[in-house]
């Protein structure tokens, strides 16, 4: 292990450590990530929802699906979910292809019972003078 030089004050994060798990595929990584989801959602409610960081693109969709079926199965349900997306377009209206709300509504959103106040994405349409803000 190769020593990261930090400031005095911050010289313990050299040593902190991730777990990392190594799938022979990504069809089994995605059904570990989904499972490991699906468990969590299980066990939220009102006082302690589940909050996940949703990403887009093609990585996730796998995920995605793995858990519109168990949602479908009827073995989980996302009622106690709490979900933020980090980004989306600007500027960008939420029903344009091209954004992320739209996005994560055809690949997630639209086929799960997850309560719409549960879902943040950033908003691709406020004022340019707002932005900053």
């Amino acid at each position: 292990m190769s020593l990261i030089s930090f400031p005095k004050s911050t010289r313990t994060a050299a040593f902190e450590r991730l777990p990392v798990e190594i799938y022979e595929d990504s069809d089994h990584a995605c059904q570990v990530i989904a499972e490991d989801i699906i468990t969590k959602a299980k066990h939220a409610n009102k006082t302690k929802p589940l909050v996940l960081g949703l990403a887009t693109g093609s990585t996730p969709i796998k995920v995605y699906q793995y858990l519109i079926k168990a949602y479908e199965e009827g073995r989980v349900s996302f009622i106690n979910v709490i979900t933020f997306n980090l980004d989306e377009y600007y500027p960008m209206h939420a029903n344009s292809i091209h954004s992320y709300v739209e996005f994560m509504n055809k690949n997630l959103f639209d086929y799960i019972d997850i309560p719409k106040q549960n879902i943040h994405i950033p908003d691709g349409t406020i004022n340019a003078d707002q932005v900053d803000k």
